[in-house]
Parts: structure tokens; C-alpha cells; sequence
């Protein structure tokens, strides 16, 4: 595997992800229960039982291939609850949770032509736009750690080939400008977590469904500086800034293989392999690396067995802990966002 050192000891992933090997170890190894279960212990002891918190939401499928459903689950309410439901012809492309897990922003528009970004109440209630018209297409959405704004990528329909750059906006679409080159392919917007910078992918074709895998860089919102290439020799998608912002972890892909690699934000840093999937689950896919803010864990989805099916996995912090399989969901699921609360942590603002 070119440009990646492969870890052998898990140190990193305890550092940076703020769970224990053991726990990626076993992930998402039960069966079909939405209940969190305890695993057993290598020597046959049982662990004490993991609990996730908050919320999780993830766009599924009807009867087609596309996500049309937006669903809400709770460790409360394990059933997840539909939310909001794609119009007719439509599918949705990506959900983000805001810091204080009050709305929801989706990406929701034609499979092959403009799409849009709505902020709504957890609930599916009070539905608002961010961005309109058929002139326009958007495929990721994130939003600041302040709670104020919103980044994405923004093509115009008529001529994707001039790029989709990175925009930063307020929530109704105002004083909105370019963070990354204007003239990129740029996906996937990551907020770091002071509110300063975004991780994003940068592609190589335009398109409102373009695999979002290539160069992961970082540009400082305010601008001024080129952005920053991380992981020169390695590729990926769906970047993720760990909560206290050394590192960037992303999905990524080999030949035969699938996982999660780990990078600082800085020049000539070097990415580590820090999860192999196909080894450890024979998955075929790995996607939406997503950290609960401080110690609130990580997750993410992947795509394993036969029929192959979609999986979220999370992994609470602690050093005793197993993984959660929360939901065992259909093929083509998408969109993994989880937000948990953190008491007493205040939010940065630039």
C-alpha cells in the first residue's frame, strides 16, 4: 500500500479516536438486533455493556436504489423514526447534524441534476431552504462548530466543468464566499474544531454523484493561504476532524482492501493506517468516519456480508469497551450522522 505505514499497535486509534482496540476489534460482528450487546471477551469474561448517546440519522432507499428517507434514531428509540421523505423523482445526498443536535441540514435534489440543501428540526419540522433554483447543485453539507454557518460544495448545473468549489455561508444561504479553489471539484466539507479550517476532498470529474475520493486537503476559511495537501501519496473520501484537532482521519480504498487512515494537518505529515476493514469484518466498503464531540466516541458505516448490507458501528470512549451495532440497514444506505451531547462545552467561534 503506497504512501501509508501501516500500524501494528493500536496506540494511535486509542489516542486520536478515544476507544480501545479491542473494541475495533469485534466491530459489528452481531446480528440483526438494534440493541446494543456486549461481546465476549477474548478469555470468555463478559465486558460491561456500551452505550452510545444522542442521535444518529442516515438517508434509506424505498424501492430503488436512491435514499429517499431521512431516519432518526435515539438510543431511546431504537426503531428509527422517518423524518422527512424525498419528493417524488428525488434522492438525498447527505445529512449533518448542528452542534446542538436541534436540526438537521439535508441534501436533497435530482440524481442527475440540481440539488439543494434544507435545515430543518429534528423532528422534520419547520423545513427551511439554504440554497434554490435549478441553476445550482450541492452534494456534502457540514456545518461550523458555532452552530452559524454552513459549508458545501456549490456547481453551477449549466457548467460543472468551471468546478465546485467549497462555499461557507449563514444558514439562509447569505454573505456566502469560496474557500477552496474556485475552479476544483471539491466534496465533503469537514469543520476543524476551532472553527478555522475545512477538510474537503478534491476530485477529479465534476457531477452531482461523482465518487468523492482523491486528494484530501485543508483550507483556512478565512483564506489568505493556498490550501494544505494532506496525505500526498494517498487518496480518500469522507474526512473527519478528530475533537481535539491533530489529526484528520478518512475513509480510504485499495486494491483489495478497505479502512480508515489518520493524517495531521500539517506539511509532509505522514498517514497511518489505523483500521483495516477487509481484514477485520471482510468489508467491501467503508464510509463516513464521524467523531462524537470530546469523548463522546466514533463511528462509522461500512458494508458487509451477504447480501451485502449497510452497518453503523460506534465505539464509546473508554478503555473497556465493546462496539455498538446500533441499525443493520439496507444496501445503498447513505449519509451517517451522529451527534451527541457534550456537557458543558462551549463552542468556538471565528
Amino acid at each position: 500500500m503506497t504512501g501509508i505505514r501501516a500500524t501494528l499497535k493500536w496506540w494511535p486509534l486509542w489516542l486520536i479516536l478515544a476507544a480501545s482496540a479491542a473494541g475495533f476489534v469485534v466491530l459489528v460482528v452481531t446480528d440483526d438486533s438494534g440493541d446494543a450487546q456486549a461481546s465476549r471477551h477474548p478469555a470468555g469474561h463478559r465486558q460491561p455493556r456500551s452505550n452510545w448517546r444522542g442521535q444518529i440519522a442516515v438517508a434509506v432507499p424505498t424501492d430503488s436504489s436512491a435514499p429517499t428517507l431521512v431516519e432518526v434514531a435515539t438510543p431511546e428509540r431504537r426503531s428509527p423514526a422517518v423524518i422527512y421523505r424525498a419528493p417524488k423523482y428525488e434522492a438525498i445526498r447527505d445529512l449533518a447534524w448542528s452542534p446542538d443536535g436541534a436540526r438537521l441540514a439535508v441534501v436533497v435534489g435530482d440524481p442527475a441534476g440540481a440539488a439543494h440543501i434544507l435545515v430543518m428540526l429534528a423532528t422534520g419540522d419547520d423545513v427551511t431552504p439554504v440554497t434554490e433554483g435549478d441553476a445550482v447543485t450541492t452534494s456534502s453539507v457540514a456545518w461550523s462548530p458555532d452552530g452559524k454557518r454552513l459549508a458545501y460544495d456549490l456547481g453551477r448545473t449549466a457548467d460543472l466543468v468551471r468546478g465546485t468549489p467549497i462555499v461557507v455561508s449563514r444558514l439562509d444561504g447569505s454573505h456566502r464566499h469560496v474557500v477552496s479553489p474556485p475552479d476544483a471539484f471539491a466534496a465533503a466539507p469537514s469543520w476543524s474544531p476551532d472553527g478555522r479550517a475545512i477538510a474537503y476532498i478534491t476530485t477529479q470529474t465534476p457531477g452531482p454523484f461523482t465518487v468523492a475520493t482523491g486528494r484530501v486537503k485543508v483550507a483556512r476559511v478565512k483564506g489568505g493561504t493556498p490550501p494544505l495537501w494532506l496525505a500526498r501519496d494517498y487518496d480518500g473520501h469522507d474526512p473527519a476532524w478528530a475533537p481535539n484537532g491533530t489529526s484528520v482521519v478518512f475513509a480510504t480504498s485499495w486494491q483489495g482492501g478497505q479502512g480508515l487512515a489518520m493524517v495531521a494537518p500539517r506539511r509532509n505529515a505522514t498517514a497511518y493506517l489505523v483500521f483495516d476493514c477487509s481484514k477485520k469484518l471482510e468489508c467491501d466498503a467503508v464510509d463516513r468516519p464521524t467523531f462524537g464531540p470530546g469523548d463522546g466516541g466514533f463511528g462509522f458505516l461500512t458494508s458487509s456480508g451477504q447480501p451485502p448490507r449497510t452497518l453503523i458501528s460506534m465505539v464509546p470512549s473508554g478503555p473497556e469497551t465493546d462496539s455498538v451495532p446500533v441499525l443493520r440497514l439496507p444496501g445503498y444506505t447513505c449519509c451517517l450522522a451522529w451527534w451527541t451531547p457534550v456537557t458543558g462545552a462551549g463552542q468556538s467561534s471565528v
